[in-house]
């Protein structure tokens, strides 16, 4: 079965919406012109269909978090016509195993949504010249992937060595 063109018009009307939301994180932390949800998932190269920005410091349980975004997702799915249509199902069930990492690619790809936030966080950090440190305490320890844990070891070592260039604390 396709899809209507009004399906497909809806649905990029609602991530049209993620091209001007700004990153929940780095507003809380007076980053001057933050990222977008929608630079965050182009660098990441994340899927691109993954909503919702709750950010570490607004202490959402992990449970709570997961409400929040399926619900998100179901809606997203509806203006595909999700259940008629074969590819919502599949962008549905693909997103179901990222988000319960139930496969080595899901957790690679969280791997990346993790280091890419830390990237962009360097980035306004080195801008800014201040440490965001909740940012990286979010993700310590975390990491799975040998090949993101190599790329996480040569990020912080460059942002340490920036910022005692600087002498900030």
């Amino acid at each position: 079965m396709s899809t209507k063109p009004s399906s497909i018009i809806k649905f990029l009307h609602t991530i049209e919406n993620l091209k001007t939301t700004k990153r929940t994180g780095w507003l809380e932390n007076n980053v001057n012109k933050p990222e977008s949800i929608s630079d965050h998932m182009y660098a990441a190269f994340e899927l691109p269909f993954l909503s919702g920005d709750i950010s570490p410091s607004q202490n959402i349980p992990k449970e709570e978090k997961h409400r929040l975004e399926s619900i998100a997702m179901d809606q997203l799915f509806e203006t595909l016509e999700g259940a008629v249509n074969p590819i919502a199902v599949e962008i549905k069930e693909i997103w179901c195993e990222y988000e319960k990492a139930l496969t080595k690619e899901a957790l690679f790809v969280k791997d990346i949504d993790k280091f890419e936030m830390i990237l962009q966080c360097f980035e306004y950090e080195k801008r800014q010249k201040k440490k965001m440190e909740c940012f990286f305490n979010s993700t310590r320890g975390k990491f799975q992937s040998t090949f993101i844990k190599s790329l996480v070891t040569e990020l912080l070592a460059e942002r340490e060595e920036f910022f005692s260039n600087l002498n900030v604390q």
